[in-house]
C-alpha cells in the first residue's frame, strides 16, 4: 500500500508569531548591547573627573539631552517584563547623556563597583581607548 506524498510543512500563525518574537528579542538585545558598547567606548576618559562644562554648541547640547531622554524612555520600555533588551543599561546611558548633576553621584557609585569598572575599562582598552578616570572617593 502506497502512502500519498506528504504536504509541505506550513507553520500556523501562532508558530510564526513565536518565531518572530524570538528573532526580534535576539535582535533587540544585540542592538542594545552594541549601542551601550559604542557609548561606553567613545565616552571621553575624563568625563567623570572634570566638572567643567564641555565646549558644546547649544544645539548639540540640546540634541544630547533629547537623545538621553529618548534612551531613558527606551530603557523603561525594555525594562518591562516580557520585553527583550537591556533596559537598565539603556536607562543608565540615557541619564549620563542628560547630564543631570544630581545623577553624577549615582553614576560614579555604579562605576566604582569593581566588577563594573573592570568590565567597562577592559572594553575601552580593547577598543583602543584609555580607561575612564574617576575622581577620588568622597570622604565618609
Amino acid at each position: 500500500m502506497m502512502l500519498p506524498p506528504a504536504a509541505p510543512f506550513k507553520p500556523h500563525g501562532a508558530a510564526l508569531r513565536k518565531i518572530g518574537w524570538i528573532l526580534s528579542a535576539i535582535a533587540l538585545s544585540v542592538l542594545t548591547l552594541v549601542i551601550a558598547r559604542q557609548f561606553l567606548v567613545y565616552l571621553p576618559a575624563d568625563h567623570f573627573s572634570t566638572h567643567a562644562k564641555r565646549n558644546m554648541s547649544g544645539a548639540r547640547r540640546w540634541a544630547q539631552r533629547i537623545g538621553g531622554v529618548l534612551l531613558v524612555a527606551l530603557g523603561v520600555v525594555l525594562a518591562l517584563p516580557g520585553v527583550p533588551g537591556q533596559g537598565l543599561l539603556m536607562i543608565l546611558i540615557g541619564l549620563i547623556l542628560v547630564d543631570v548633576p544630581v545623577l553624577r553621584r549615582l553614576e560614579l557609585r555604579l562605576l566604582r563597583v569593581a566588577a563594573v569598572s573592570k568590565a567597562v575599562n577592559a572594553m575601552r582598552v580593547k577598543a583602543g581607548q584609555p580607561p575612564l578616570e574617576l575622581p577620588a572617593d568622597p570622604p565618609g
